[in-house]
This record gives C-alpha cells, structure tokens and sequence, in this order.
C-alpha cells in the first residue's frame, strides 16, 4: 500500500464544479504509481431488454460524485487516507457483439487485478457483472454473492440469447464462478412470469430477501442474516440502482414499484464491515430517465460506501491462497444434486441443500454463531418436503450484531 495516498482535488481550493470529473474528484490511474482500489467504468448496454441508456451511467455517476467528501461519518472512516483509490476510466466496449464485449470486460478487469488492485465498477446493464465474476473468481475462487435487485437476473435465455441483463446469475452458476452455498438476492418484488421464476431461482442456490422483507424485518436483523449466510467467504456486491423505489432512482431501465430507500440500502451495506469484500459494482443507472440526478447521486454514494468498505481493509490479501483456492475448487467433485449438463464446457453446479433440517425443526450445520434458541421453530422459507434452509431468512440476535458492528468499527478506527 502508498503510505501516502494521494487523495481528491481540494474543494476549498479548486470549486467542485470545475475540472474534470472523475470519481469523487479523485487521482486518474495514470496519475499514481498503483491503486488499492480502482473505480472503473464500463459504458455498456447491449444486454437490456427494455429501456436503454446505461452506457451513459459511468459519465452521470462521477458528475454527481463531485459533491462526495474524504470522511465517511457513517463508518468513521476516510477511505481515501488509507488506502489508494483512482480513477481507471472506462473500459470501452464493442457495443454491437454482447459476446466480444463480455470478453474484453473479462480481459480488462483481470490487467487491473494483476497487482492486487480491486475494483468497484460503474455499469453499464447487469450483463457486466458476469465477465467481473469471472474475473474476481479466478484470483479468489469461487465467491459469495450479494444481489441487490428489483428482479432475479437468473433467467435462462431472452429471445433465445444467453447473455443479457437478465441472465447474469444464472451463467455464473454454471460456470462454477460463485459460491452456491452463499448467494443472495435482496430487494425483490415485482411481477414475474410464473412460480417456476422462483423454483429455479431456488434450485440454482439463491435466497431472497424482498424489499418488504427489509421493511418488516429492518435493517439490523436483515444485515445479521446476510453476515451469517455469507461467513468468511470472500464475497462480491452487485447493486442494480432498481432495488431502490423509483421514488428515490427513477434514472434506470426496468423500474418496479414498491422498493428499498437509499437509505435502506446504504445502512445495509455499512452493515457489511468486516467481511472479506473483494468486489463490487453498481449497474444500470440510466441517467436519460433521471431527474435533478436524483439517480446518479444515489449510484455515487453506493459507490463511495463500497470504496470505503474496501478501504477499510476488512479483505485480507489471497493472492498467494488464491490460486489454491480456485485449484481446489476445480478438483472437487460436483455436488451430488449437481444438474448434468454442460455450458461452455463447465460443469453446471446448482445448490445442494446445506441447511437441512432435523425433524425436530432446527437447522443442522448452520453456520450462526449464536445458540439455536434464537431461532424461529422453524426457518420461514422451509417447506415440508423441500429440506432446504436459506439462511437469510434466520432471525437475528440483534444487540450481538450491534456488538458486533461495534466492535469492527473500533478495530478499523485503531487500524
């Protein structure tokens, strides 16, 4: 790490509103000898199906970013202090071959990986985020997943095309990029096209927190069920701008009413301290649809807390255990409930119940450090029949997480 980050424009010197516009006005790539963090854009949105514009997004997002500032009250952190964070600008794209352009994404994350640097990415449409799954497995292995969306994404095909916006998930299943025991949408609602949406969402691995899960149960108890679901795995956050009601981000694609608050989501995420963050992005703000930037400034905030999370350094360095990991992974044997099949000459993995029950009710090998007690009777996604748990669904010992949260951020206060 620079023992001396050099951090963004001074704005008591230079007005916020004059000069180029990078991320929260910070140092381009090019313009330090290395960065810890990169923030890199992808303008790309040949996979939408419904309204376009993203390609716009990277360009809105570090315009309303210019009114970020170096300290992060929330965390009690400057992210820009501690750890090196630039600018990488936008990785240009084919937009008229959805297949070459997942190839050059794929190619461009793994040059800026190369020497450690990790990425919080400014799409573009969820397309992107396969190519940088594939790209942050191949340094981590297989990785956690927390999906922050109005919708699936786990949908097989669109007109018969593979690789759209709305099937990002389903092919890093298959590809054996994610972790199937540690995935997790958050923020779904909406209309779909049948129950079978669900079934195979499930069968793939996922766990669902819908937005009024997040209203009902609040933000404590549903920060404690994603910590206990995703554990020490190192895990990637992907933010589609439309988990937010279109109240608080009209500016994107496929809005869907009845969604979380900016707020919501951002104290979910400062919720995520201490776990073992290796990647992120923040997708399919559509800036033609926005209004007074009301999208763009929420993207840019989400943006600005997954940098600080990144730089309070909660993610341990793996490139020596990476390659290990990812060998290891590959030479395992299929889970016995595995789908036969193949898909770019990978075996497809789909998720094995680990959460079973015993008959007496009670999840057997789930991974909560606190006692069974604190337990519903039963987990409330349990089905007779089913035998599988997802574990974002447990209730919560709310006063250990807040001594938790606590605790952490002592630990990076002193750090």
């Amino acid at each position: 790490m620079n023992h001396h980050p050099r951090g963004p424009v001074d704005s008591s010197r230079i007005p916020r509103y004059a000069g180029p516009a990078t991320f929260a006005r910070l140092p381009r790539l090019d313009e330090v000898p290395r960065a810890d963090i990169a923030v890199v854009g992808i303008p790309f949105d040949s996979g939408v199906s419904y309204r376009p514009g993203a390609r716009f997004a990277p360009t809105a997002v570090r315009e309303a970013s210019r009114l970020l500032r170096p300290y992060h009250p929330g965390l009690d952190a400057e992210p820009f202090a501690v750890r090196q964070v630039a600018d990488a600008g936008d990785i240009a794209v084919n937009p008229f071959d959805i297949g070459e352009a997942i190839e050059a994404i794929e190619h461009a994350a793994d040059e800026l990986q190369a020497d450690g640097t990790r990425l919080v990415t400014i799409g573009g449409d969820h397309t992107v985020a396969l190519p940088l799954l594939r790209a942050v497995a191949k340094r981590h292995g297989p990785v956690a997943v927390l999906h922050f969306d109005a919708h699936l994404d786990t949908w097989d095909t669109y007109f018969g095309a593979e690789y759209t916006h709305g099937t990002p998930f389903r092919r890093a299943v298959e590809e054996g990029v994610v972790d199937t025991e540690a995935l997790s949408h958050v923020g779904t609602r909406g209309p779909l096209y049948g129950k079978r949406d669900l079934e195979e969402d499930r069968r793939l691995g996922f766990g669902i927190v819908t937005s009024a899960d997040v209203m009902r149960r609040g933000v404590d108890e549903t920060v404690g069920a994603l910590r206990d679901r995703i554990g020490g795995r190192p895990l990637y956050v992907s933010i589609d701008i439309d988990v937010l009601d279109p109240a608080h981000a009209p500016g994107t694609g496929t809005p869907e009413a009845g969604g979380m608050t900016s707020r919501e989501l951002l104290e979910i995420l400062r919720g995520l301290a201490g776990l073992n963050l290796v990647g992120a992005d923040v997708v399919e703000v559509a800036p033609a649809y926005d209004h007074a930037e009301i999208t763009a400034v929420a993207a840019s905030h989400v943006a600005y807390d997954l940098v600080t999370l990144l730089g309070l350094g909660a993610a341990e360095e793996v490139t020596g255990r990476a390659g290990a990991g990812a060998a290891a992974h590959a030479a395992a044997p299929a889970p016995a409930c595995a789908a036969a099949g193949e898909r770019r000459q990978t075996a497809m993995r789909v998720g094995c119940c680990v959460w079973k029950h015993a008959q007496d009710g009670s999840p057997s090998g789930c991974p909560r450090r606190t006692p069974h007690a604190s337990h519903t009777p039963a987990c409330r996604t349990f089905r007779k029949g089913r035998g599988r748990c997802s574990a974002v669904r447990f209730r919560v010992d709310v006063g250990g997480l807040q001594a938790l949260r606590g605790a952490a951020r002592t630990a990076f206060g002193a750090g």
